[in-house]
């Protein structure tokens, strides 16, 4: 059995999470984290995320900075 972890942030990656969770066991994404947008600069999260939300799968947000972190450890936490 294939689980899938999807790496993406931009808009037009949210097709293709849309197909493979219609399809397969996706176990988590990993993306951007929040960006300040617009004239106000009002943290906006990427396109990916809401997609997960609406999805119900868990999101790891990495910068560059913080590449160590791991899905499988975010995981642990949640289930406990």
């Amino acid at each position: 059995m294939h689980r899938i972890v999807f790496m993406g942030s931009p808009e037009y990656a949210v097709p293709a999470l849309r197909k493979l969770a219609a399809q397969y066991p996706v176990v988590g994404i990993v993306t951007q984290p929040n960006r300040p947008a617009g004239r106000g600069r009002v943290l906006t999260p990427p396109p990916i995320k809401l997609l997960a939300d609406e999805l119900n799968l868990p999101v790891l947000n990495v910068s560059d900075d913080k590449l160590g972190v791991s899905l499988a450890e975010k995981n642990r936490k949640r289930n406990l």
